[in-house]
C-alpha cells in the first residue's frame, strides 16, 4: 500500500478548505502517525464531530488506502489563539 506524504495530505485538506491554516505533522517520522492541526472559520458553530467530518471529507477515499490514522486538532482561529497563549 502506498503512504500518503504528509505534503500530500496538506495539499488536499487545502484543497477542500482553501481559508485554512493546515498543518501536517510527522513526530515519530515514520509516515504512519501523523496528527494534523487545521485552523478555519469554517469550523465556527460546528462540533467536535462535525468539524471531523469536513476534513474526512476533504480526504475522501484516502482513508481507505493510503492514510491509516490521522490524529486531528481542529480549532476555529479564536480557538487557536488561546491555545497558543495559555
Amino acid at each position: 500500500m502506498t503512504m500518503m506524504t504528509p505534503e500530500e495530505i496538506q495539499q488536499m485538506i487545502s484543497n477542500a478548505m482553501p481559508n485554512a491554516d493546515v498543518k501536517i505533522l510527522d513526530p515519530m517520522n515514520d509516515g504512519v502517525h501523523l496528527s494534523a492541526v487545521i485552523v478555519s472559520t469554517e469550523f465556527e458553530g460546528q462540533n467536535r464531530i462535525a468539524r471531523h467530518r469536513m476534513v474526512y471529507a476533504a480526504l475522501g477515499d484516502a482513508f481507505s488506502g493510503p492514510i491509516h490514522a490521522l490524529q486531528m486538532s481542529t480549532l476555529t482561529p479564536s480557538e487557536a489563539e488561546k491555545q497558543a497563549t495559555a
